[in-house]
Order: structure tokens, then C-alpha cells, then sequence
């Protein structure tokens, strides 16, 4: 029996036939090959064999997923101070001095 024969058997079985089937793995990588679908399965189709039949996620699937997982929320996270941490170069006197002007500066607020 022929692929194409083959094909035809698993056609009449409510099987369809894309010679270009796109399929998303993880790491939203997108390979293509000839496959048999049917309701949310393939059968993938290489080297003249008909490989067993594998659930599948659709594109628009894959979609609904991107955009309804994860990402920012509303009010979450470490609300913002303002300050920004700086570097600078200074002595041991000079760091004392540093230290007490903005405990000074921060009593203030």
C-alpha cells in the first residue's frame, strides 16, 4: 500500500491531510511537516510513515494562553521610594559625616 493510499484510508476515517502543519513547541519554537489532524490530534507524516496520533494545543489555543498567564498586576510589587542606590569614594571621616547629614535630612520627612 502506497503513502498516498494510506493517506486516503485515514481520510475517509474523518482524518485531514495538511501538507504544511504548524506546530508550537515550548520556547514558542514553530516547526512544520506534513501531518493527519483530527479533533486536536496529529499524525505526523516523514519518510514515507505514518507516525501515531499525538494531542496537539491549536494556535488559538496557544494564544489564549499568551495573553491570560502571568505578567504584571495591578498593585503588586515593591512600591517605589525614590531612591537609587549611588557609589562614591570617600574616607572613613567623610563617611561619618555622610551618614549623619542624611539621618538628618531623613528625620526631616
Amino acid at each position: 500500500m502506497t503513502l498516498q493510499e494510506r493517506i486516503e484510508k485515514f481520510e475517509k476515517e474523518g482524518w485531514k491531510y495538511e501538507p504544511e502543519f504548524r506546530l508550537h513547541t515550548r520556547g514558542n519554537t514553530i516547526i512544520q511537516f506534513m501531518a493527519l489532524t483530527k479533533d486536536g490530534y496529529y499524525r505526523k507524516i516523514q519518510s514515507g510513515k505514518i507516525g501515531p496520533a499525538k494531542k496537539y494545543t491549536s494556535d488559538e489555543d496557544i494564544e489564549f494562553m499568551k495573553n491570560s498567564w502571568g505578567g504584571a498586576r495591578e498593585g503588586a510589587g515593591r512600591k517605589p521610594t525614590g531612591r537609587k542606590k549611588k557609589v562614591y569614594y570617600v574616607t572613613d571621616e567623610e563617611d561619618v559625616q555622610i551618614r549623619e547629614y542624611l539621618q538628618k535630612l531623613r528625620n526631616k520627612q
